[in-house]
């Protein structure tokens, strides 16, 4: 080999080298940008939980903090000193799957909850997980709107609570058993069609987004709850009655405030919530978070099997609705229990589906709930249902 041709040789690697090093410099710029572009806030950490890199929303979301690189996520993001409870990238180290779950943001921060999915990165020849890549997506506005529909919720319970607690005005004795109360009006009435279905769970007449058709039936599950009934009279054109039956008992108002006391029941168990009806879901959510549970949500049976596939010993419950597209409840429950055969599994269903408890129990449900469904009957059906796992467990 001649001086010449390794001189040649050399100044020849030396140029692939450059190319290289260009080449790298501009696909670091390419994701870079990307990141840089996407409205989401973006952190790479490595696998013991420090930041490697974050994108300006993550700085602009926790500017006081910066800089953020170098530090634990947990210290930066939540001013913690041990990796937060129910972690989803500890998950993603544990599992070496994509993990989701909805976090608070720092305090006195702007970005009050966060919806956070962790990505895992696999080193290109040896397969191990090198590190995380988190997508941290502002859902504050989601949970203020959440929150604001659950006090409506709250406002409106109450109300239908007075309501049934009239003693003086439309009321009388129909015998020492029995007391009516009767509300009636001159407006357009009902045909035969109608009142058939106008205690149905989420039935109405008025038009989208103007009434959620649980006013009537939440009325209906309260009154039968306390082992009275309704009657309707409605003719089109003559107007409607309603004859609502309330047992007499002495001291029942007294009972009733003891027993709501007492049958509050709390958890903090993992919770598979499914429902195909986006507001219902977030009212039963937001329910079971008041209860002191982990809440996992999803809005369709295909969804939660799919997440249930991949962790199925994260959950100690399925709380899912009986009616929903594609896959319904039973059908659900049947597939969740061949993953994991001890999984519960508890199935709300409206009153004018029949759904005994044989049938619920050769399905693979441990239990059932009719709907609408009332805070301190869901309490004790899950402590039920959890109590009596446990106990078979050990």
């Amino acid at each position: 080999m001649t001086e010449k041709a390794t001189y040649e040789e050399l100044e020849q690697t030396e140029s692939d080298l450059k190319k290289s090093k260009n080449a790298l410099q501009e696909t670091e710029q390419f994701l870079v940008s990307i990141f840089e572009s996407i409205q989401d806030g973006i952190s790479i950490l490595n696998t013991d939980c420090s930041i490697r890199y974050v994108n300006d929303v993550m700085k602009k979301w926790y500017s006081e903090k910066l800089p953020l690189e170098g530090k634990k996520c947990f210290e930066a993001y939540h001013d913690a000193n041990k990796p937060c409870d129910h972690c989803p990238t500890l998950r993603c180290l544990e599992s070496g799957k994509t993990e989701i779950d909805i976090v608070s943001g720092l305090s006195g921060s702007d970005v009050e909850w966060i919806e956070l999915y962790s990505y895992p990165i696999y080193h290109a020849e040896t397969g191990k997980i090198t590190g995380i890549i988190e997508f941290a997506r502002d859902i504050t506005q989601r949970k203020r709107v959440e929150e604001s529909l659950l006090e409506s919720e709250e406002r409106y319970s109450t109300l239908i609570d007075d309501v049934l607690d009239i003693s003086s005005v439309g009321t009388f004795i129909l015998d020492k058993n029995f007391k009516v109360v009767w509300i009636a009006d001159t407006g357009k009435g009902m045909n035969k069609t109608l009142t058939k279905k106008i205690f149905d769970p989420f039935f109405t007449t008025k038009k989208k987004g103007k009434g959620t058709g649980m006013g009537l039936s939440v009325v209906h599950g309260i009154v039968i709850s306390m082992n009275g009934a309704i009657q309707l009279y409605s003719e089109a054109g003559k107007g409607t009655e309603f004859n609502v039956y309330l047992p007499v008992e002495k001291s029942l108002s007294e009972k009733q405030v003891t027993n709501s006391k007492v049958e509050i029941q709390r958890g903090t168990e993992q919770i598979l919530l499914v429902d195909d009806e986006a507001a219902i879901l977030t009212m039963e959510k937001k329910m079971l978070e008041r209860l002191g549970y982990q809440v996992t949500s999803r809005t369709s049976g295909i969804e939660a099997l799919e997440i249930f596939r991949d962790s199925s010993n994260k959950f100690d419950l399925v709380i899912t609705d009986m009616a929903m597209p594609n896959m319904s409840g039973d059908k659900l429950s049947a597939k969740l229990t061949k993953i994991h055969p001890g999984i519960p599994v508890l199935l709300c269903t409206g009153f004018s589906e029949t759904m005994s408890e044989e049938k619920a129990a050769s399905l693979g449900i441990k239990s059932f709930l009719l709907k609408p469904i009332v805070m301190r009957k869901l309490s004790q059906k899950i402590r039920e249902v959890l109590d009596k796992s446990m106990v078979k467990q050990t």
